[in-house]
């Protein structure tokens, strides 16, 4: 019998090369840097997030310094450090450092970078699928989903 992987392991993860913009964690939502190729830890919500960084394994680091490569996964299910708590199925957004963090009803002009697949608590480190949208309007929030 094969062995097949659950909705909370990675998978079908698309990785975009970059360079660190100043010094990034793994697992940490990441948005456009100064420069072209650069990426840097996102601080909120407000700018897109380009995807998520990972271990650090391609640099043998625990963490990005700047310059470093970093291999961005921008779809599938990937795992995202998150900071508060949070439930399975919520919509994750960027805060300080570039963890995710719930996105509360009332907060729009904010771009969430997908759901959590399941509960969380803070400095925890869950999987998340990618699904970007921006939240221009809660009013178009469907709350029954």
């Amino acid at each position: 019998m094969a062995w097949n992987s659950g909705i909370t392991e990675e998978r079908d993860v698309l990785v975009l090369p970059a360079k660190a913009d100043g010094t990034i964690s793994p697992y940490r939502i990441v948005i456009a840097g100064t420069d072209a190729d650069e990426v840097q830890d996102a601080s909120d919500g407000t700018a897109f997030p380009i995807g998520v960084s990972g271990d650090g394994s391609e640099n043998n680091k625990g963490t990005y310094a700047d310059h470093d490569t970093v291999n961005v996964k921008y779809a599938g299910i990937v795992k995202v450090s998150m900071s508060g708590t949070g439930s399975r199925g919520a919509r994750v957004v960027a805060t300080t450092g570039g963890q995710g963090t719930n996105h509360t009803m009332a907060t729009e002009g904010v771009w969430i970078i997908g759901y959590a697949m399941e509960s969380w608590t803070s400095d925890q480190v869950i999987p998340v699928l990618i699904s970007r949208q921006l939240i221009a309007d809660t009013e178009s929030i469907d709350t029954g989903l």
